[in-house]
């Protein structure tokens, strides 16, 4: 009579994988950011930003708002970005070289790791090409699923490329 020890083991393995999968894409249940982690996020973001305090205070203020309104479910992303023809130079880049989109490339090759961690992944990125009788421009998309729970990543880097002026939220 056969065991089948290889299918059983194969069975137990497929199933350990996908209980893994799904904690590594549910990490909280669908948990809300509480208006506490809103304020934290905040707080560590003030003194950071570029721009006048004016300036800063409406970005704080519109990132307040993102991030009271988060429901818990997946957030994605999508960055549609233009680059100027040369890097445009701010207090803090100046170990910054290259084309802007090689800025860009080096700043994507930093977050991939942390996106993985949070249980978030790239759909889709390129570049596309709008072609007008008067110019033709580039311009680069990227779309990012970030799991629920796993929002305040997408606040911070929400934050973090608002701050850089290299898109808006």
């Amino acid at each position: 009579m056969k065991t089948h020890q290889f299918e059983l083991l194969l069975g137990a393995v497929l199933v350990a994988l996908f209980v893994a999968f799904w904690i590594w894409q549910t990490p909280g249940n669908l948990q809300k950011l509480s208006s506490v982690e809103v304020e934290a996020y905040l707080h560590r973001m003030e003194g950071k930003l570029p721009g006048d305090p004016a300036e800063q205070a409406a970005f704080l203020a519109r990132m307040r708002a993102f991030g009271l309104a988060d429901d818990g479910r997946p957030v994605y992303m999508l960055n549609l970005m233009r680059y100027y023809p040369e890097l445009k130079r701010r207090p803090g880049m100046e170990g910054v070289r290259g084309t802007p989109g090689e800025a860009n490339t080096t700043y994507e090759k930093a977050v991939m790791p942390i996106l993985f961690r949070l249980g978030g992944y790239p759909l889709f990125g390129g570049e596309t090409m709008e072609v007008r009788a008067e110019r033709a421009r580039r311009t680069v998309t990227s779309t990012a699923s970030i799991p629920q729970s796993t929002t305040g990543a997408a606040f911070w880097s929400c934050a973090i490329r608002a701050a850089a002026r290299s898109s808006s939220c």
